[in-house]
């Protein structure tokens, strides 16, 4: 009969320990965003959104209006949007498109963007939701705008990615660069307003 070794043991129980540390951590790792809009916007909430009915102002999520996107400047009197209207705009590949303010992220070589234009008329928190996920900046009077929180939207209603931006009265211009397809479907809605 082998004699016991307590020594034997001990590594035993200091060994296993170890492997069930390395495994906890394993499954408690933090999400990772590689996805974030801007890279200063505050990270809310990284899980997807629960599958709610649209709220009333979003209901033409469902039925968004067809745009061209503008690929220059001089285009985006012709690719003005409205608020709470939901759009369907075509883009062309990134390295055809002349920002009017360089994005931080043009995308790849197969990648997609374009520009559009939109009237604010009160100050105040807007929301970008898309139905993908791209690079989205932000710009007004030849400045970016940085967004202050990013979440992913309820991918059962066709949503990925929601930005919202701290915006003053007037007219703005929302970069789309980076993005993975041609068309991007967008709405932008108040989230509050300061009168």
């Amino acid at each position: 009969m082998r004699s016991f070794n307590p020594k034997f043991l001990a590594l035993c129980l200091t060994m296993g320990l170890a492997s069930f540390a390395a495994q906890s951590y394993a499954q408690n790792k933090p999400e990772q965003c590689a996805d974030h809009g801007k890279n200063k916007a505050t990270h809310a909430n990284h899980h997807q959104q629960p599958c709610t009915a649209l709220p009333t102002e979003m209901s033409s999520w469902k039925a968004p209006i067809a745009i061209s996107a503008a690929k220059t400047g001089a285009e985006l009197s012709q690719s003005v949007v409205e608020i709470n209207k939901a759009v369907q705009a075509t883009l062309f590949p990134s390295k055809t498109v002349q920002f009017v303010v360089a994005p931080e992220e043009r995308g790849g070589s197969v990648s997609f963007a374009g520009m559009i234009q939109f009237d604010v008329p009160t100050p105040g928190t807007y929301r970008v939701t898309t139905d993908s996920r791209p690079w989205v900046e932000m710009v007004k009077d030849g400045k970016a705008i940085d967004s202050i929180k990013h979440q992913h939207g309820a991918q059962c209603l066709g949503m990925e990615k929601i930005l919202d931006f701290p915006l003053s009265a007037g007219r703005h211009t929302m970069e789309f660069t980076a993005n993975g397809k041609e068309t991007i479907k967008f709405i932008i809605v108040p989230v509050s307003s300061s009168k």
